[in-house]
């Protein structure tokens, strides 16, 4: 039997209803801290913090251990979400999802969300959409994404 997720909230695709007001954004300032936190935790540093480029909905922040380890922690630019990724860009970003390392409760306790492999590498058929407004419900079905993280964490324009 399938798992059962939590519903996508409205907006998680980055697309809002014409002449709706703007989808929130999550605060960078507070990743970038939840970033530093978690790198002290671990000892790591923090390489790069990204802004989210046009037709993205996330964040991205580059963190390296000493032995040039690197790990991707992936912020949902308008849900406070968090995801971590191995660093490979020949590969989508659905196919990277790591478990959430024994540092991410720095970013649970400034208000983030972490999200699990599981549930972002499932089907997107297996997403519960019930709170997505029409505008998302049309791009999904137009870009028709294979799972439940290609629907959180996206570039559709």
């Amino acid at each position: 039997m399938d798992a059962m997720w939590p519903p996508l909230p409205a907006g998680v695709t980055g697309f809002r209803e014409a002449g709706a007001p703007e989808l929130p954004e999550t605060d960078l300032r507070r990743f970038t801290g939840a970033c530093h936190a978690a790198a002290r935790a671990a000892s790591l540093d923090v390489r790069e913090v990204a802004e989210a480029r046009p037709y993205t909905t996330y964040y991205t922040a580059s963190l390296t251990s000493v032995r040039g380890d690197h790990i991707i922690v992936v912020c949902h630019r308008h849900v406070p979400w968090v995801a971590f990724a191995a660093p490979d860009d020949r590969v989508a970003l659905r196919e990277r999802f790591l478990s959430p390392p024994q540092w991410a409760d720095q970013f649970t306790w400034v208000g983030f969300t972490v999200l699990a492999p599981d549930f972002l590498q499932a089907r997107a058929s297996l997403a519960d959409m019930s709170a997505l407004t029409s505008s998302d419900r049309h791009q999904v079905r137009y870009w028709k994404p294979a799972t439940i993280g290609d629907i959180v964490f996206n570039d559709w324009d």
